[in-house]
């Protein structure tokens, strides 16, 4: 892999130190998948709604098991959406590219300990795979285009190494327009840009125009941000936040009267930021997909 940029090692390596921690406190992410999750009617739990994302997505692009397909996961993370699809279609080959070297160790660890045959990860940069042209017959990219600092590169590398008729399912968050923050929001935003390890978010308007630019056809673009309420309203999430207090009070009787603001900072919960940015309607989450045109 060529020489990273700022912005690359900037995602890579915080990455890296995201599954440093995570693996030290569970596997569990690994194994179901790195992600919000689709929450619906029957989905009572967050496990139940990243199973259900996972397998939504592989609705979408049109997995077949009795059809030889060639899938890529592009910004793979740890390889769990991959590894969870590549067992229950045994016949079709799943390539995840990422990268973090870190990623790619979890995604082959896991794919040896379930005994997988049909995943292969590869380090490297969606934006510059050296794939042939036309390889993939579907791609699929979870919460991982929204790191890429070019995301009109990114699409044009999906469009040539997708082959005509196949189809991208993008699910990512996007800014809701091209609107001007205030100062308190611009500083939420910008918290969770860093929280994030992102440099910037798109609105979806221009994401939508950069689809087109590429000359993907079929473009549908569903906002799903509501299934995400259930989530805020979920068990899960009320014992995230009862934890968060209980740890950010504690944090606070122990510190120094003038160590409080740096122990605010650390303790900002990155959930909470996400959730003020879609209450106030700053950003959208949404599932995309497109299909390139056939000859």
């Amino acid at each position: 892999m060529k020489k990273m940029t700022f912005n690359e090692k900037k995602v890579r390596d915080y990455y890296d130190n995201l599954w440093t921690i995570q693996t030290q406190r569970s596997n569990e992410n690994l194994i179901l998948g790195c992600h919000y999750g689709y929450y619906e009617k029957g989905i009572n739990n967050w496990k139940q709604a990243v199973l259900n994302m996972n397998d939504f997505v592989g609705k979408l692009i049109g997995l077949d098991n009795n059809k030889k397909m060639e899938i890529l996961d592009a910004g793979s993370g740890p390889g769990s959406v991959s590894n969870y699809l590549a067992s229950k279609f045994p016949n079709i080959n799943f390539t995840g590219i990422t990268l973090s070297s870190k990623e790619v160790e979890l995604a082959r660890k896991m794919k040896k300990e379930n005994h997988i045959n049909n995943t292969k990860f590869i380090l490297g940069n969606y934006t510059t795979t050296g794939f042939p042209n036309c390889s993939f017959d579907g791609i699929f990219a979870i919460e991982s285009i929204c790191y890429a600092q070019n995301k009109m590169k990114v699409l044009h590398e999906m469009h040539r190494v997708l082959k005509p008729g196949g189809k991208i399912v993008i699910v990512d968050v996007y800014l809701i327009n091209d609107i001007q923050l205030n100062s308190f929001m611009k500083k939420v935003y910008l918290s969770f840009l860093k929280k994030r390890g992102l440099s910037d978010l798109l609105s979806i308007r221009i994401f939508e125009s950069y689809l087109k630019a590429q000359g993907f056809k079929e473009i549908n673009i569903r906002n799903i941000s509501k299934n995400l309420i259930y989530y805020y309203l979920s068990k899960d999430f009320l014992i995230y936040i009862f934890g968060f207090l209980a740890r950010y009070f504690k944090k606070i009787i122990k510190s120094k009267k003038n160590e409080s603001i740096k122990d605010v900072k650390e303790l900002k919960g990155i959930v909470l930021i996400e959730f003020l940015l879609g209450l106030t309607r700053k950003m959208n989450y949404y599932i995309i997909t497109v299909v390139k045109k056939k000859i």
